[in-house]
């Protein structure tokens, strides 16, 4: 209680008013004429500027774990190059039927189509057959899984190495 009669300033009202936030007009007439909670408010104040300052430096300030993992990862675009080509070149075999499909969709293109598809299917052999398309099939997900996983390992041994010291 100050000198006055009156209760000082609780923590959250100095908080309050050293940031410039509303609080009861009586309180505030308090905090003028009081020595205490006028000092409590500007240490505060002063705090809270002093936080403020140091959180604008930190975010200016490049972080050098941060530039040093952005210049270390890998570009992900040569993996998704890859995986995109190995999606392609296994659809490959449905091609035909689905020229088909679109040709008989169309109409009067059906003919275009059709020659289309079997272009298509002498450039890929014998996509006809079920055997050979599932072989072809099986054979470009197992590339594609294990260029995805050698992708991950090598991302991976980039981030557990250490840098050496110089």
């Amino acid at each position: 209680m100050s000198a006055e009669g009156t209760i000082h300033l609780s923590d959250e009202e100095a908080l309050l008013v050293a940031d410039g936030q509303p609080v009861a007009p009586a309180r505030l007439a308090h905090c003028e004429r009081c020595e205490d909670c006028a000092s409590r408010v500007a240490e505060l104040a002063l705090t809270s500027l002093s936080v403020h300052h140091d959180l604008l430096a930190l975010a200016e300030a490049p972080l050098p774990e941060l530039a040093a993992a952005r210049a270390s990862s890998p570009s992900p675009a040569l993996p998704l190059a890859l995986g995109l080509l190995v999606a392609l070149a296994a659809s490959i075999p449905i091609i035909p039927s689905a020229l088909r499909t679109v040709g008989s969709l169309v109409g009067a293109r059906e003919a275009h189509a059709e020659a289309l598809g079997e272009l298509l299917r002498a450039a890929w052999s014998s996509a006809q057959d079920p055997t050979l398309s599932l072989a072809t099939t099986a054979l470009l997900v197992l590339a594609a899984c294990a260029l995805a996983l050698l992708a991950s390992r090598r991302a991976r041994d980039e981030r557990s190495d250490p840098e050496v010291p110089t």
